[in-house]
């Protein structure tokens, strides 16, 4: 069975905007596109999970294509990007690298959903709605800072 301690030992001391995982089965039913780029990042270079690596590019891909016609209304849809920015699945040539797209659409996003502003202004909390079925102020102060951070720290590297 893979285990969170290869994702947690080689990537997440690199991306420090990731929220602590809480259960497998919400974020599952939350945020699929999240959970499987967690699932492709701790296989990678596995080698006792390397044929599920290959297994899962294909489909991650799908589930990225559809995020070209709906808008993301969840922060780990951002961080997903994030992680794939920085992480990106194995392509022929380098302008096949979605790496800059991924980045430009995480931060489009964060911008969308209110997270470059660490105090959301009184009055965006109330009138104020994103793509989402949410306002600037569901989401935590510490969760908008590290996510704009990390968009800010991947997007110049």
């Amino acid at each position: 069975m893979l285990t969170q301690t290869s994702f947690e030992i080689y990537f997440l001391p690199h991306v420090p905007f990731l929220n602590p995982l809480t259960s497998t089965k919400v974020l599952v039913e939350r945020c699929p596109l999240y959970f499987w780029t967690l699932m492709l990042l701790a296989s990678r270079r596995n080698h006792a999970h390397q044929s599920l690596y290959e297994r899962l590019c294909m489909p991650l891909d799908r589930l990225l294509s559809g995020l070209a016609i709906t808008s993301m209304g969840k922060v780990e849809d951002v961080h997903a990007l994030l992680l794939l920015a920085q992480w990106p699945t194995p392509r022929l040539r380098r302008v096949q690298d979605p790496g800059w797209t991924y980045v430009g659409v995480a931060i489009s996003n964060a911008l969308n959903m209110g997270l470059h502003r660490p105090v959301v202004p009184a009055g965006l909390t109330s009138d104020w709605r994103g793509f989402g079925d949410f306002t600037p102020a569901d989401f935590s102060v510490e969760t908008r800072v590290s996510t704009w951070l990390g968009c800010f720290v991947i997007g110049t590297q």
